[in-house]
């Protein structure tokens, strides 16, 4: 949910009159008037662009049938796909575009689910992950009583008591809720963020229906290197904090202490004025990167005149987000999970804002660590390292050529590398993205499996790319890391032999070595690989074997009921044969009443127990 903090006048005195006096004050703050004094705030990129008016809809988010909506948009999605392939027009990109219309057509939830797929372009193909990372809601407001019910009910005072202005029509709005303008009685501008009424209740229906999608899909062989059930406990995951906005808070007042830097501004967030539903928190006036890219596209010379008037140098702001993720990744393991241009707010003097923190990604300690290692041996040019460290990530590995695969990798990461100081090169042949995707291609086709936790810190990257093709299209993402992990250290040295400081010297020593015990020399490297792989294969051959089991155990419970009826429940000529159970019952002997029940329970507990040690088998452990 982006809380966009530029608003856009009306050129026509007519729209705007249609308000309160009190309302329209509340539209003209940090509007098309001159900048104030004292502040970051740019002047406006579009002093006289029209206000985007919201649609507003009282059933927006109370679709019927929900299941049957799912599955008839599935169908109809795989007809007109098989359609434009028989008359030859199922080119990629239009494959795209139509399953993006799909994802945005259901909504809530199935936007993420898109979003994920997006992700991974190890297996699937990029032009479809283009058109996925895409993936735009229609923004769709419910009523402003609604909306003024839920702030009441949840604060336990009027708005009238808490706010000495409130604009009742939102100024923005997604799938998850909409957002107000309103100054609180100190005279403090903020935004309201109110949670869409009855939202948990259709993504908990959302999720359903997808653990049962994944549940049936994971059973096909051809998709299980999707890893569909982790991507879903990634989807509830998401679904716990971007609904409960008490997470949002405590995630903005963390990051703000965390970075705690005027050149890069969290806003803060209204403790005493947020719940589960509602949060309030400081309004921050700039340009939105989404609506800069918007106006460059259109008229460039205008968004030239805007950075030079506001002393905004794009390549500095570029460098500057870029290593602000690595601070937030590498040293406090809490970074801003969703960078995309619509988050990231444009200040004056190559200052910057974050906004929308329910997106925070943390990382288990063992792969931060493995993962710290991959980068910096990338920034020192040690492909071989790096290579062993790739391969450490994964969650399962193929039983043989792994000295080809470490190879084939080392080869990709220098060729990227070397890439990345090619200028003439396009953005996108030259970033960090790319990189990943053609990694994660050469891993998917040797049948290894990357972790959700690595395709997480991808998203991230790749969003952020968007911003950086335009701010700082010649960046070399090499020099970037080299530059963090020598800012890192000297910053490291400089703070004196203290005994705080020495404490944390000390424990930054222990990191170290707990990276270098992970891979102390190729030979122990090779070992750790070779037994993970070795153990992968046993547990396939185990879980074949315990399937094979499984499906004799059922067909053995089948065939000892047909000839316990035929036996002992009622006449022969009146059992309506099945030719197979006939024939295989013919070749058991005839059991008496009781032992036969006995043989058939004792069938019963072999399949029961046999499906019991495959669902173990399927589990995949902690790491995973």
């Amino acid at each position: 949910m982006n809380i966009v903090t530029i608003e856009h006048r009306s050129s026509s005195d007519g729209a705007d009159a249609s308000r309160p006096p009190m309302i329209r004050r509340v539209i003209r703050l940090g509007g098309a008037g001159a900048r104030r004094s004292g502040d970051d705030a740019p002047t406006p990129l579009e002093p006289d662009a029209p206000r985007r008016p919201i649609e507003i809809r009282a059933d927006a988010d109370e679709p019927r049938f929900e299941l049957l909506r799912v599955v008839t948009t599935f169908v109809s999605l795989f007809f007109r796909l098989k359609w434009m392939k028989l008359r030859g027009r199922d080119d990629p990109r239009r494959s795209g575009e139509e399953i993006r219309g799909a994802f945005e057509h259901l909504g809530g939830l199935w936007m993420k689910v898109g979003q994920l797929m997006s992700l991974r372009r190890d297996v699937l193909p990029p032009a479809l992950c283009d058109e996925l990372a895409h993936l735009q809601h229609r923004a769709i407001g419910f009523p402003p009583e609604v909306a003024r019910r839920v702030i009441e009910t949840e604060l336990g005072a009027s708005v009238d008591d808490i706010f000495s202005e409130f604009d009742p029509l939102p100024f923005a709005a997604a799938s998850l809720s909409q957002v107000h303008a309103a100054r609180l009685s100190n005279g403090r501008e903020v935004v309201v963020k109110v949670l869409r009424p009855g939202i948990r209740k259709k993504f908990e229906r959302d999720l359903a229906v997808l653990r049962y999608l994944a549940n049936c899909l994971d059973r096909l062989p051809r998709l299980r290197i999707l890893r569909l059930r982790d991507a879903v406990a990634e989807l509830e995951q998401i679904f716990l904090e971007e609904t409960d906005y008490r997470y949002e808070a405590a995630n903005a007042k963390q990051l703000r202490k965390n970075i705690n830097s005027r050149k890069i501004k969290i806003p803060k967030v209204y403790g005493r004025y947020t719940t589960a539903n509602v949060i309030v928190l400081e309004r921050i006036h700039g340009v939105l990167m989404s609506d800069l890219i918007r106006v460059r596209e259109k008229d460039p010379e205008r968004v030239r005149a805007w950075l030079e008037e506001n002393g905004v140098d794009r390549k500095r702001v570029g460098t500057r987000l870029l290593i602000s993720f690595m601070r937030q990744l590498f040293q406090d393991n809490f970074f801003h999970a969703d960078l995309h241009p619509g988050n990231i707010i444009l200040l004056r003097d190559s200052r910057v804002a974050l906004i929308d923190l329910g997106s925070i990604g943390s990382l288990d300690r063992e792969f931060l660590t493995l993962y710290r290692g991959l980068q910096r041996a990338l920034a020192e040019q040690d492909f071989g390292k790096a290579a062993d460290l790739q391969l450490r990530l994964c969650v399962e590995l193929p039983s043989r050529g792994i000295h080809e695969l470490r190879s084939e990798i080392a080869r990709c990461l220098r060729l990227w590398s070397n890439k990345s100081k090619i200028k003439s090169l396009s953005f996108q042949e030259r970033s960090i993205n790319t990189g990943a995707a053609d990694i994660g291609r050469i891993l998917s086709r040797r049948g290894a499996q990357q972790t959700w936790e690595f395709l997480k810190i991808a998203r991230t990257l790749s969003t952020l790319d968007a911003s950086l093709e335009y701010l700082h299209v010649e960046m070399n993402y090499i020099a970037v890391l080299q530059k963090h992990f020598a800012s890192a250290s000297k910053k490291m040295l400089s703070k004196g032999v203290k005994p705080a400081n020495l404490a944390r010297f000390i424990g930054g020593m222990a990191a170290s070595a707990e990276e270098y015990y992970l891979f102390m020399a190729p030979t122990l490297r090779e070992n750790a690989f070779t037994i993970n792989a070795s153990l992968s294969k046993a547990s396939r051959i185990l879980g074949t074997v315990t399937n094979i089991f499984s499906a004799l155990f059922f067909l053995a419970v089948i065939v000892l009921l047909y000839k316990h009826f035929v036996d002992h429940l009622v006449d022969e000529s009146q059992v309506v044969r099945v030719w197979v159970l006939h024939e295989l019952s013919s070749l058991l002997p005839r059991l008496s009443f009781e032992m036969s029940i006995f043989v058939t329970a004792l069938a019963g507990l072999g399949l029961f127990v046999t499906r019991i040690v495959m669902r173990e088998i399927q589990q995949p452990d902690g790491r995973k």
